[in-house]
């Protein structure tokens, strides 16, 4: 018991003792995988756009984006599941109907993803959700 208490107050979330029961390891798995999304998410809700300057700010900085991007980004927070589909997001962009191919398309989800990442959203801020389009999974505060 001395030995745990000294693993707890050096700062272990956890303390096992071999043989460790399947059970109580894979409750401790959840409940850090709990914590860790948990600190994701409040790292990521400090997002926030302005449409008007078309600056995206964030923790870690922050960046400008095209009138498109913040289209993009606008119909992401106001869509049901912050899901939008590839026609979506295709018209946001080429709003005029130029043509705007999926390569295209791609190519600006990504520099997207880029500006996200350098404002401190995780890696992952925009997802592809394949046969349907994307998905935004970090919260965004519009100004």
């Amino acid at each position: 018991m001395t030995d745990r208490l000294e693993g707890y107050s050096s700062g272990a979330d956890n303390y096992f003792i071999k043989p460790v029961e399947q059970s109580e390891l894979l409750i401790c798995i959840q409940n850090l995988g709990r914590r860790l999304k948990a600190s994701v998410m409040a790292l990521g809700s400090d997002l926030e756009l302005n449409n008007q300057s078309l600056c995206l700010r964030g923790p870690t900085g922050s960046v400008t984006v095209t009138h498109a991007e913040s289209l993009l980004l606008a119909a992401f927070c106001r869509a049901a599941g912050q899901k939008l589909e590839r026609w979506q997001a295709m018209h946001l962009i080429d709003t005029k109907d130029k043509g705007l191919v999926p390569a295209n398309l791609e190519m600006r989800i990504s520099a997207l993803r880029k500006k996200l990442s350098a404002c401190g959203a995780p890696e992952d801020a925009i997802r592809t959700i394949r046969g349907f389009g994307y998905s935004l999974s970090c919260p965004i505060r519009l100004s």
